[in-house]
């Protein structure tokens, strides 16, 4: 008690007691809060006197903080960190459900707990939908990305100190990601009167000093200060300043690393060999194309085992292994350029032959008149249905500008309330497509063919859009000081656009009102492109003004007329159109669609 007493100091105003220690020097660049460094530990007691209530309790709390904060320290300082293994992610992930109940269970009696040993999570809800969506996509480097900051600091707070280049870190990411759909569960059964015990505490699992298992013969061995080469490439990949790899790119790599963990564990670039990435191809080119959401958790050489033999299954192709070799040996030159890897070491991923897949060419001719007609039937057009994960109006709208515009589904997406515009001389209201907006959520718009500036286009709105009530919407935007057409779509998990928080759903739904079938690789708003374009032949629109209207890249060899020119006055063409399908039959969306209204709630 005596040695804890002079760590106390009472505030100078209120006389309020707060526990107040400075660390040590040497170990300040490494004890950290909150993102920042700390040179003392400083908290208060909220009591006048260690005889208070409470006050005791708290004091010591801060006490065995600055001995974790401390302990962790020396093994930053160290370089030295606990062993991750399974029943010590379970003993984790089941401690994380036991708290957070007991926590919620005394907030129901309106009683409070002792002390907590970690910081609790509140939005429990949010929790649940990330952690459901990032498990169902079998997303592992979603789930590092959102747990791990939270994993690291209440494993800090539970005595341990795991690098986050550790194997097994995002096995325990997922772990707390499933706890949290558990928990979630727990906490609605409750809600709903239905009851669900807190269960008791886990008993902590007693360290394994053993040897750490490596990956045999597989591998050469490293020096220990060596960064890891996933290391490496998540921070080429995740880095803003690196601008010459295209996002497609990145999302390989992200996919390639969960690979090379679950064969390889974590190599340094000279532990991979060129038989080491040779024994990876030869498990990724056992993996199913499709899997059933049971099995997406399962690893490589798990679902080698489980298909071994099964003929009849579609397997990965060989381009797409081309293509994830290729961005890997990308990431592999970045990093000799960056001084990551040393410039001596053979690229492991390069020079890799694969048998040839034949491409298969797809005849894009788009929605019969009978499918426009189901398509444009469902209750989002007809009776106002909004369902929570629509993204409010964006299923009515969004189709309906695809199909007339036959632009990409993204582009649309990306819309700004100030892309549509009315022009002055003539007042014709105008729709842009562009990739010099500004987003607020996406940020800068962006189109397929930015690089030659051919994808930017403006064009007449088309009357059928003005007749649906296009202008209305614009304006009930406007007024509620939205800056974005679709102001409820999100960035999904790390991906660059914002479509894909509402296709997937919207894929769903479509299929669920049997407008199309699953599995066949019809896509329920890209195929309005391939819609636009036989509409477009039908209805005597010249093939310049196709290109024009729909974003294409130029093509080569034009005439020397080409360039010179405004290609504006080309959307005119779009007056034109009429949407016919390849049969000839016209099918009248304004007559089968009722006009826009504004949501009865505002």
């Amino acid at each position: 008690m005596e040695i804890n007493v002079r760590y106390l100091q009472a505030d100078p105003k209120t006389k309020v007691l707060r526990y107040r220690r400075a660390f040590p020097v040497a170990l300040r660049p490494f004890v950290t809060e909150g993102g920042r460094a700390l040179t003392e530990l400083k908290v208060s007691l909220g009591a006048r006197s260690l005889d208070e209530p409470g006050a005791k309790a708290r004091h010591d709390d801060a006490a065995a903080k600055y001995e974790r904060l401390v302990s962790r320290a020396r093994k930053l300082a160290a370089g030295a960190y606990d062993r991750l293994d399974p029943p010590l992610i379970r003993y984790l992930a089941d401690n994380y459900i036991h708290h957070q109940l007991e926590l919620d269970e005394a907030s129901r009696w309106q009683q409070s707990l002792p002390h907590y040993q970690f910081d609790t999570r509140r939005d429990r809800e949010q929790d649940y939908e990330s952690s459901r969506e990032l498990l169902e996509d079998y997303d592992l480097t979603g789930l590092v990305d959102y747990w791990g900051d939270w994993v690291s600091s209440y494993s800090q707070a539970m005595g341990y100190t795991f690098s986050r280049s550790d194997p097994q870190f995002p096995a325990l990411c997922r772990a707390i990601g499933e706890a949290s759909c558990k928990l979630w569960l727990a906490i609605d059964r409750r809600d709903d009167g239905k009851g669900a015990a807190t269960p008791e505490p886990p008993t902590r699992p007693v360290a394994d000093d053993g040897p750490e298992i490596g990956i045999g013969c597989l591998v050469k061995s490293a020096s220990s200060n060596e960064e890891t080469f996933r290391s490496i490439a998540r921070g080429i990949v995740d880095s803003p300043t690196v601008k010459t790899i295209k996002e497609g790119v990145r999302e390989h790599v992200r996919t390639s690393l969960r690979f090379i963990e679950e064969v390889l564990g974590d190599p340094k670039p000279s532990e991979l060999t060129r038989l080491s990435v040779t024994t990876l191809l030869d498990l990724m080119a056992q993996r199913p194309v499709k899997l059933p959401t049971e099995e997406r958790n399962l690893t490589l050489p798990e679902l080698a085992v489980l298909y071994e033999g099964r003929e009849d299954v579609l397997r990965m192709s060989g381009r797409t292994q081309d293509v994830r070799m290729s961005a890997l040996s990308r990431i592999w030159k970045e990093g000799v350029s960056r001084g990551d890897i040393k410039g001596d070491l053979e690229n492991p991923f390069l020079g890799r032959r694969f048998e040839a897949t034949p491409k298969s060419r797809k005849r894009g001719v788009g929605f019969s008149a009978s499918e426009l007609t189901s398509y444009f039937s469902m209750p989002v057009f007809q009776s106002g249905e909004r369902p929570k994960r629509g993204r409010g109006e964006t299923p009515f709208w969004l189709p309906l500008i695809a199909l007339y515009t036959g632009a990409r589904p993204e582009e649309v997406a990306q819309l700004l309330v100030d892309d549509i515009y009315q022009r002055q001389q003539d007042g014709r209201w105008l729709i842009r497509f562009t990739d010099e907006g500004l987003h607020p959520v996406k940020g800068h718009q962006s189109l397929k063919t930015e690089r030659t500036e051919s994808g930017r286009r403006t064009i007449p709105v088309p009357q059928p859009l003005l007749e649906l009530g296009l202008l209305d919407y614009a304006s009930w935007l406007r007024s509620r000081e939205q800056l974005a057409l679709f102001p409820l779509l999100t960035r999904k998990n790390r991906r660059p656009g914002i479509y894909d928080s509402f296709g997937g759903w919207f894929a769903d739904y479509v299929y669920g009102h049997g407008v199309l079938e699953r599995d066949t690789g019809r896509k329920p708003v890209r195929e309005f492109r391939d819609t636009w374009t036989t509409a477009a032949r039908s209805s005597g629109i010249y093939r310049e003004a196709q290109e024009y209207i729909q974003g294409h890249k130029a093509p080569r060899g034009g005439s020397s007329n080409s360039d010179y020119g405004s290609t504006e006055v080309l959307g005119s063409q779009i007056d034109k159109l009429r949407i016919v399908d390849m049969a000839g039959e016209e099918v009248d969306i304004v007559s089968l669609v009722p006009r826009w209204a504004a949501p009865a709630d505002g």
